[in-house]
């Protein structure tokens, strides 16, 4: 018997979902373009200065941005609008957003399996090893806190000095 969810369905699944909601975002963005965020872009925190930084973002990497903003929560959606909006044509849409996507869904449902699998051994190497992990952070962090603050001190006292 097969399992319900298995790597292959969930995959498809996942691919066809993510990219469903890309074509969505790529068809508004060429259907009510920039006025659309310029009016309502307040309501998802979304300012002009922000807008601009984002459509400078896109200029500069063009479709790698959708290909990669995947990776990037709040990003992938904008990145898809901005693509409709700058009138890039659906199939070279489609080729970087289906790429990017299948990237993602694979890349997040490996990790997903891997750990499933391997979750009883890794909740017994965090187990055994909480105590010796615990204090290596806490030394590492101790460390870090005393160069910043050496660094601190030295940087406040040459600017003491320049004035």
């Amino acid at each position: 018997m097969e399992e319900p969810l298995s790597f292959c369905k969930s995959l498809l699944v996942s691919y066809l979902g993510t990219m469903s909601g890309m074509l969505v975002s790529y068809y508004l963005g060429k259907t009510v373009g920039k006025p659309f965020l310029y009016r309502f872009g307040k309501w998802v925190k979304l300012t002009p200065q922000r807008l601009e930084l984002a459509e400078g973002w896109f200029k500069k990497y063009g479709l790698w941005t959708v290909a990669f903003g995947y990776y990037v929560p709040g990003v992938r959606h904008f990145t898809c609008y901005l693509a409709g909006v700058s009138g890039v044509a659906l199939w070279r849409y489609l080729l970087y957003a289906g790429t990017g996507a299948l990237i993602w869904c694979t890349s997040f449902l490996t990790l997903g399996h891997l750990i499933g699998v391997n979750a009883p051994k890794i909740m017994y190497v965090v187990h055994h090893y909480m105590g010796v992990s615990a204090l290596i952070l806490a030394g590492v962090l101790v460390v870090a806190g005393l160069v910043y603050w050496k660094y601190r001190k030295r940087l406040l006292a040459r600017r003491q000095h320049q004035q």
